[in-house]
C-alpha cells in the first residue's frame, strides 16, 4: 500500500482531517488546515488511533543517544526523539522557545510550519506558513 494512501485511510480519515493531503514526499509534503491540526493534536492528548501502551513512545525519548541537527538553531548531541518528533529536553536554544518543559515534543518543517505539544502545561502550538523557518526563527 502506498504511504499516501495510508496515511488518508488510517490517520486522516478516522480524524476526520478532511483537508489534509500528501503531495509528493512524507518527508515535506503534508498539506493541512488549522482545524484539521486541531484534530491531531486532540489525538495526541487521548490517542485513539495508537494502542494506550503504545502512544507514549511517540512522545518521549526513544533515541537518547542520537546526535543531529536542529535546522535554524544548531547541532546537538544527543538530539533526542521520539518515534517521529523531536523531544526538547534539555537543549538551548530551542526552536519551542525558553519556557517550554524538557517533555515538548514536535515536528517542524522548512517552510516555517509547526506543531509542538508540551504535555505537563497541556498546551501545544501550531503555525502554518509559506516562509522559510530560517527567515524568522531566529
Amino acid at each position: 500500500m502506498p504511504f499516501g494512501e495510508y496515511l488518508r485511510l488510517g490517520v486522516f480519515e478516522p480524524l476526520g482531517m478532511r483537508h489534509s493531503t500528501l503531495k509528493v514526499s512524507p518527508a515535506y509534503g503534508v498539506h493541512s488546515t488549522i482545524d484539521d491540526l486541531l484534530r491531531f493534536v486532540r489525538e495526541l492528548r487521548d490517542p485513539t488511533l495508537l494502542d494506550r501502551a503504545s502512544a507514549p513512545a511517540f512522545r518521549s525519548v526513544q533515541f537518547p543517544e542520537l546526535a543531529g541537527l536542529v535546522p535554524g538553531v544548531g547541532r546537538f548531541d544527543p538530539c533526542p526523539w521520539g518515534l517521529g518528533t523531536e523531544i526538547r529536553g534539555h537543549k538551548q536554544p530551542h526552536w519551542t522557545g525558553t519556557a517550554n518543559s524538557p517533555a515538548t515534543f514536535g515536528h517542524f518543517g522548512g517552510a516555517g510550519t509547526l506543531l509542538w505539544m508540551d504535555p505537563g502545561a497541556d498546551v501545544a502550538c501550531i503555525a502554518l506558513t509559506d516562509r522559510p523557518f530560517d527567515e524568522w526563527s531566529a
